[in-house]
């Protein structure tokens, strides 16, 4: 008796749970160059949309269009690395993004501008 009140309250409210339709959008849009992956994912308290790219750096899309963030060594604050993997928002809405093999980066959108976080095996609070 119970499995067939249980199934008729299924059928008779079965509208309302499949009611609700997502819905995607198709973003149509040319990187500069060719990205194989990207690793990770986030949005910031601003809505901006933060990708890592395995070989591309890291990407900051803003519904419009993306802005790419890639290591440069002729800038010392630019990403530490390329080979961006991992991001992470926290409560005080910094972003920052690991890296494979270089350490962590800190994001400072005011200066749009990095700061490296590297562990020294010497310096057991690194």
């Amino acid at each position: 008796m119970r499995k067939l009140s249980l199934i008729g309250l299924i059928v008779a409210c079965g509208h309302f749970v499949f009611a609700q339709q997502i819905i995607f959008n198709r973003i149509q849009y040319k990187l500069d160059k060719t990205i194989s992956t990207f690793t990770s994912i986030t949005q910031d308290h601003l809505g901006y949309i933060w990708l890592t790219a395995s070989s591309g750096g890291l990407y900051r899309y803003d519904g419009t269009e993306f802005v790419n963030y890639e290591h440069n060594d002729t800038n010392a604050n630019s990403l530490v690395s390329d080979r961006a993997e991992c991001l992470w928002v926290d409560s005080l809405n910094v972003l920052w993004v690991g890296t494979f093999g270089a350490g962590l980066d800190r994001f400072d959108p005011v200066t749009n501008s990095f700061r490296h976080f590297r562990h020294d095996p010497k310096n057991k609070s690194s």
